[in-house]
């Protein structure tokens, strides 16, 4: 009895998997003559790209870093135990494979007049601890042949995505150039002469200012203006050089509270202006960059900075604020093909802020200086490229003296090094 319902049930279940698996392959027909169709009548093309990377490193001492400590910035400020010891003087080593990324690209449409073009590229560096993959690039270009709309996320104008640092570290140059990300408007209009002039609107996501309640963006919404930049540069041969204006409005409060605990409506904002200097020379095998940028409160491009309260209302409250300052520049050389060496050589100094101080939001304001030296060299062969990297950093910490418009006193350096190697498939 117990055998003829067990092959009753096993004939039953034969016959449900037998129509499961015709109709799989009856939707699976279909959608594939669907796709054929499609990609037959159809003018987009859509390519794919990306790479696999692994990255070992290892520090002699703690170093402020993100995504897991792949991403470095200098060394940490002594941190001493009750003997005197320094505490951060601690060697580590780590690995990662958090920096693979991959790419779509997708062509072929005409709308409005323009040539159309589309970009989505993800990683897994979004968070530390965790291999999230997130967006890094989602936008939509419209071209007009000497004009064109970028629309969506991408580098933030004032990086220059198309001149960033040649160099194996994650960190690409940062903090001694902008490293952001962002939603945007940017239009981009190119003379038959050399001349490019952009002008550019962008949003916060992901990368955010600091304030009264911690990393956000709502400080720049609550401005009603979005971060604007402008830029104009001129090539000429294989060179290029050019100027950038990035200018920022910040709200931190919405509103303040006095002793009395009343509240008062605070409509002042925190303007912020940047200027970016550049020269870049491209050819076959030589690359050449320089930049020099003074900014004020650029926190949220993995900048040393941020602002603070200049002075409050006793009535009311109500507060007023300043920007920090800094001055950057760095020089990045690589040559080669097959075998390639370059480096890069950097420079931040902290410049305080426009006015007295008392309360203040930002990264790190008490770094004074940093230097870095790092070369590096790169073997590739075909679609494997195999690294190493020797980055030495020196950073000044000290104390922020708020009487004296933020500036460092009793600044004191200490040395980092990490040496990095990578191992990198494209494809």
């Amino acid at each position: 009895m117990y055998s003829t319902f067990f092959g009753y049930i096993c004939r039953r279940l034969t016959k449900k998997i037998c129509m499961m698996v015709k109709k799989s392959l009856v939707y699976a027909t279909l959608m594939f003559l669907a796709v054929s169709s499609f990609a037959q009548n159809s003018e987009i093309k859509v390519k794919f790209s990306g790479f696999v990377k692994a990255d070992y490193w290892i520090d002699n001492r703690k170093h402020t870093t993100g995504v897991d400590g792949l991403f470095v910035y200098y060394p940490t400020a002594p941190d001493y135990d009750a003997n005197g010891k320094d505490i951060n003087k601690q060697v580590s080593l780590n690995g990662s494979a958090l920096s693979t990324r991959t790419r779509v690209n997708i062509t072929g449409l005409d709308a409005f007049g323009a040539k159309t073009a589309a970009c989505i590229e993800g990683d897994f560096t979004g968070t530390n601890d965790v291999a999230l993959f997130r967006i890094r690039l989602a936008n939509v270009n419209f071209n007009w042949g000497n004009a064109n709309l970028l629309i969506g996320q991408a580098w933030h104008p004032i990086c220059i995505p198309q001149f960033l640092p040649r160099v194996l570290s994650l960190n690409t140059g940062a903090p001694f150039q902008c490293f952001n990300r962002n939603p945007q408007l940017t239009f981009t209009y190119s003379f038959n002469n050399g001349f490019k002039i952009l002008g550019s609107a962008n949003w916060q996501s992901g990368y955010e200012s600091f304030g009264p309640a911690g990393k956000s963006s709502i400080y720049l919404r609550n401005a009603s203006i979005p971060n604007l930049d402008f830029q104009i540069s001129k090539a000429f041969g294989k060179s290029t050089m050019g100027v950038a204006y990035d200018f920022k409005s910040l709200r931190p409060n919405i509103f303040n509270t006095n002793a009395a605990n009343q509240k008062y409506t605070n409509n002042n904002t925190v303007k912020s202006s940047s200027f970016l200097a550049y020269y870049n020379y491209t050819s076959e095998k030589l690359f050449l960059l320089t930049k020099a940028l003074y900014g004020q409160n650029l926190s949220e491009h993995l900048m040393q900075g941020g602002y603070g309260v200049s002075s409050t209302d006793l009535a009311t409250g109500i507060q007023s604020y300043s920007p920090s300052k800094i001055a950057t520049f760095l020089f990045n050389a690589c040559y080669g093909t097959t075998y390639k060496v370059g480096g890069i050589v950097g420079y931040l100094k902290n410049l305080g802020f426009t006015k007295d101080i008392t309360i203040t939001f930002g990264r790190d304001l008490n770094l004074e200086s940093l230097i870095r030296i790092a070369p590096n060299f790169t073997y590739t062969c075909k679609n494997l490229s195999l690294g190493c990297e020797a980055e030495y950093n020196r950073a000044a910490w000290g104390t922020v003296d708020n009487s004296n418009k933020g500036k460092i006193k009793d600044a004191k350096s200490v040395n980092g090094f990490r040496f990095l190697t990578t191992l990198q498939y494209n494809f």
